[in-house]
């Protein structure tokens, strides 16, 4: 029940903050409303939605969680286009498109607490709200781990690919759009992969979107041209599509209890959700130390190859303890 009410505070304090933020005239204000607001808002609201469908589903559970992340890809490839008319429109401004997000989260997260209905799970003992009794599982540690490593990086192309695009010559107006090409091809990594992974296992499909993904960073540093550009959108939004939606499959499947998924997704977050924060302004420092963005594309694609490699050996000691490949 407690996973449902957190749906609800999501709805309230996302649409609220948002609206909030519309109103702010100062830094600190935006701080609070879009920095924390929206942020402790649509956390309240991510890891009981993902615990929710985990606990429901078993055999198609790859599956089930590629068609509910299929959506953040079809508000990537939307919502930008919309919010930026809306913001050059006479009659909008960032005022009013805030205030549209906040309208969309309220109908939405809403939508999410009156339709979904938590399992009923046979009753468990009570446990500490950090139990880290879970870090004895070494096949659940080292993927946080690899979780670690990839999330440090990642997110290099995302944040970096508008600017990288300009510095490459390409106008204003076009590489707009690179952001809502690499939202929607996103949405072919959010379910095909993850049907395939209902059939060789989650952590050897995460294992694949890894490594493509170190592979392509490296790539991205030599781009030249937009064409350049839009095969990377194109082709990197698919393995990121696919390790986003993937992940909690990965760690679901290490559960042997339904009861702990839950508290297993959110634990493995809250970790690499601390290291993540650090990954961006440590790329950016290097990008205004060096004026370069080989040296931060360097970086990245190693942390990526980390995570990789730190991902086979959970693969390793998955199959050492479940007796077969697929995992």
């Amino acid at each position: 029940m407690w996973s449902i009410c957190r749906l609800l505070i999501s709805c309230l304090l996302t649409s609220f903050s948002f609206m909030m933020a519309s109103l702010a005239t100062h830094y600190y204000q935006f701080l609070l409303a879009q920095g924390f607001g929206v942020a402790l808002g649509l956390g309240f609201g991510f890891t009981p939605a993902l615990s929710v469908i985990n606990a429901y589903y078993r055999k198609k559970r790859a599956t089930s969680n590629g068609i509910f992340s299929s959506g953040a890809a079809i508000g990537g490839l939307v919502l930008p286009i919309a919010l930026s008319k809306i913001i050059d429109s006479p009659s909008g401004g960032i005022a009013w498109a805030l205030r549209t997000c906040g309208f969309i989260s309220f109908v939405m997260i809403g939508a999410a607490f009156l339709i979904v209905k938590q399992k009923t799970l046979p009753p468990s003992p009570k446990r500490p709200i950090l139990d880290f009794i879970h870090f004895k599982a070494w096949n659940y540690t080292t993927l946080m781990i690899a979780g670690c490593f990839t999330l440090f990086a990642l997110y290099y192309p995302i944040f970096y690919l508008q600017p990288f695009a300009l510095s490459k010559g390409v106008s204003s107006g076009t590489v707009f759009y690179s952001t809502a090409i690499l939202n929607g091809s996103s949405l072919i990594g959010r379910i095909i992969p993850l049907v395939m992974a209902d059939h060789i296992g989650s952590l050897n499909v995460l294992a694949a979107a890894i490594g493509i993904a170190g592979i392509l960073i490296y790539c991205f540093i030599a781009i030249q041209n937009f064409a350049g550009i839009v095969v990377f959108c194109v082709l990197f939004g698919i393995v990121n599509g696919t390790y986003v939606a993937i992940y909690p499959v990965a760690i679901a499947s290490l559960s042997d209890d339904p009861s702990t998924i839950g508290t297993r997704i959110g634990l493995a977050y809250f970790v690499i959700g601390c290291i993540f924060l650090a990954g961006p302004p440590s790329q950016g420092a290097i990008l205004s130390v060096t004026g370069e963005y080989w040296q931060a594309g360097i970086m990245a694609g190693t942390f990526v190859l980390c995570g990789f490699f730190t991902n086979i050996l959970s693969i390793w000691l998955t199959r050492r303890k479940k007796k077969t490949w697929k995992v």
